[in-house]
């Protein structure tokens, strides 16, 4: 992925300046911004779009591993290593069948690309960093350039994982809850 923009690499720098939120992104954090979104090949993109797939398959495979081993069908260290430290309530529901073939909705891994390709130094499942790339994204797209997803990828991809769930509305003392449900 790389550029199409007919911005010079200072224009398409200070549009995205300029499209900074107000208070910056994170407060006390000054930002360098680029001239152009980070480049990948056409190889890498391809390995990233398999990359899902056989992430969401390790933590298949990892979870059966998990149930498995608690149920007596496997050696008993893994679930006991994997149960360390828990409050009995939290493995009580980990083990509960409702639950049994739950998943993360997110794998997010850590990414590393060296001179031999690409090494996952770690797997996560809290979706940070996915309002920045967003806003990233939509910024550089903005001044013209090509960006892997497009403009709102980011974010149409990361509300898709909910389905048809209705939406999560944060309540606080200022945005009371709504009086009827539509």
């Amino acid at each position: 992925m790389g550029t199409n923009s007919q911005l010079s690499p200072e224009q398409t720098a200070q549009h995205v300046r300029q499209s900074l939120p107000a208070d910056g992104l994170f407060a006390g954090h000054q930002w360098r911004i680029a001239t152009r979104p980070f480049l990948l090949d056409k190889k890498t993109v391809k390995q990233l779009e398999q990359l899902g797939r056989v992430l969401l398959k390790f933590y298949q495979a990892a979870n059966m591993l998990y149930h498995w081993s608690a149920e007596g069908r496997l050696p008993a260290w893994p679930s006991a290593w994997l149960d360390r430290g828990k409050p009995q309530s939290i493995i009580d529901l980990q083990r509960s069948k409702a639950f049994r073939t739950e998943l993360p909705r997110v794998i997010r891994p850590d990414i590393l690309l060296t001179d031999d390709g690409l090494k996952i130094t770690e797997l996560d499942s809290v979706p940070g960093g996915i309002g920045l790339t967003a806003w990233l994204n939509h910024a550089y797209a903005g001044a013209g350039a090509e960006v892997l997803g497009g403009a709102t990828g980011m974010l149409e991809n990361f509300a898709g994982i909910f389905g048809d769930a209705a939406n999560v509305l944060w309540l606080s003392p200022t945005n009371p809850p709504p009086t009827s449900r539509r």
